[in-house]
């Protein structure tokens, strides 16, 4: 979801969404002005061979809704306010700026030609969130002028993990950012999902404490045709602070909607009453 306004066809419309999916590539993405029909589309690729690479420190807007409507980061775009969004490349690894006078996409860089990394959310403040993996560990990184300057911290995984899925959300008005990561072990070769809860009520992410979910007792992968399936680790924060976190171990399964066979698949946890001082 991209909040503008828009002016499309003569009409004023205030969000366009979008919709991406398939394999290998999900470029183009299809649009809605109304969250429902979706019979425009979007392809960055095309965008950017049409037009002229653009430079510069990106332009954020304080918005109190973008603690809310943060989309899972795996779909790569990232709204940034004022009807612009950052997206990460599909068929090229350029990164695309969507301008919202046009609703095209250019292809973005850093002023000298450094490029985003990672993945990407912005928060009620305008601040940029980065998390950027690292294979065994992640980079939270936060700037609060466009990519100008960050304050970071990394983060390594327990001895014999690394990143298999990941994603995050952060609450500036909660002073929160929460980072869950499906994780591989190297000697068993089953994942563990783990979720970190970190401050962010400064400029300067602190990492509160490390939720180890589940048994990490089964092996699973992303995409059609797996017998165990994890596409899209997924996190949650909730009004009062607390994490909902997606997770897979041997205790979760349940019927298949379709086939009726009993399936590994994932679920929810949900944090309790906790205090973190």
């Amino acid at each position: 979801m991209v909040p503008g306004p828009f002016s499309i066809g003569g009409q004023t419309v205030p969000f366009l969404t979008f919709l991406k999916g398939g394999f290998p590539w999900k470029d183009p993405a299809f649009v809605s002005t109304d969250g429902l029909t979706y019979t425009d589309a979007s392809s960055m690729f095309l965008d950017e061979t049409l037009t002229n690479p653009f430079a510069a420190y990106l332009k954020t807007a304080a918005d109190a809704t973008f603690d809310w409507i943060q989309p899972n980061a795996g779909t790569g775009m990232t709204p940034l306010g004022g009807g612009s969004a950052l997206a990460s490349g599909e068929v090229t690894t350029d990164w695309g700026l969507l301008d919202p006078s046009t609703r095209s996409w250019r292809t973005f860089t850093y002023p000298g030609g450094g490029r985003p990394q990672g993945l990407h959310q912005v928060d009620s403040a305008g601040r940029l969130n980065e998390v950027i993996p690292k294979g065994t560990g992640f980079d939270y990184r936060i700037s609060a002028d466009g990519g100008r300057t960050w304050h970071a911290v990394s983060v390594a995984l327990p001895a014999g993990f690394s990143i298999d899925q990941i994603d995050v959300r952060t609450s500036r008005a909660l002073g929160i950012a929460a980072v869950a990561v499906h994780a591989l072990n190297a000697a068993t070769g089953n994942d563990q999902d783990f979720a970190y809860k970190l401050n962010v009520a400064t400029n300067q992410p602190v990492v509160q404490r490390r939720y180890t979910i589940g048994k990490g007792d089964v092996g699973s992968a992303a995409g059609v045709g797996n017998s165990i399936r994890m596409d899209f680790q997924t996190v949650a924060i909730f009004p009062d602070g607390r994490l909902a976190v997606s997770y897979l171990d041997s205790t979760t399964h349940y019927p298949s909607p379709t086939t009726g066979l009993e399936q590994t698949r994932p679920a929810l946890a949900i944090e309790q009453t906790t205090s973190l001082n």
